[in-house]
């Protein structure tokens, strides 16, 4: 229960729906062209960022900017589910394609308490802190991100601590 509680996207976005990016979840791998069109739409973005309720794949971006009849983001979408494989987990969530500052700070949360491990980390902004203990897990990573030319840090994505990569970290620190 703590696993998917930190780890499937379905659990981690109601939390933090405010301070991350716009998504839509599904409960399918399997989407048409007038669902992916409405996703856009609801979305309010031509371009879409794509994984399953835990990964994400490389080359994952849906520009439908120039596709307009939607058949390159079903492709993209078919390639995703075909290299997740027996990976796929839920179904498919769509994120609004953000530009995002390419250093992300990584916080290891136990109990609803930052573990601090002397890595100077900026402070995690209250309205994100404050959400902390509505999270089911007691040992749970979560990444924040700054929105590229802007002040805004926003929560990436949370994981479950006991397979989260340690980043920075030394592993006997734990």
């Amino acid at each position: 229960f703590e696993y998917e509680a930190a780890h499937h996207f379905l659990n981690f976005y109601p939390i933090f729906s405010e301070v991350t990016i716009p998504s839509v979840i599904t409960h399918t791998k399997e989407i048409d062209k007038k669902m992916l069109q409405r996703i856009g739409k609801q979305l309010d973005s031509k371009k879409l960022f794509l994984k399953d309720w835990v990964k994400s794949e490389s080359d994952n971006m849906i520009d439908m900017t120039d596709d307009h009849s939607g058949d390159g983001g079903l492709k993209i979408i078919e390639k995703f589910v075909e290299n997740r494989g027996k990976s796929f987990e839920g179904g498919l969530v769509f994120r609004t394609f953000m530009e995002l500052s390419q250093f992300e700070n990584r916080y290891w949360i136990l109990d609803g308490e930052i573990l601090d491990f002397n890595e100077k980390l900026p402070p995690m902004p209250n309205e994100i802190k404050r959400l902390l203990w509505k999270v089911k897990s007691n040992f749970f990573t979560l990444d924040l991100v700054r929105v590229r030319n802007t002040d805004q840090t926003i929560v990436l994505e949370i994981g479950d601590g006991q397979v989260s990569g340690l980043k920075r970290l030394n592993p006997t620190i734990f």
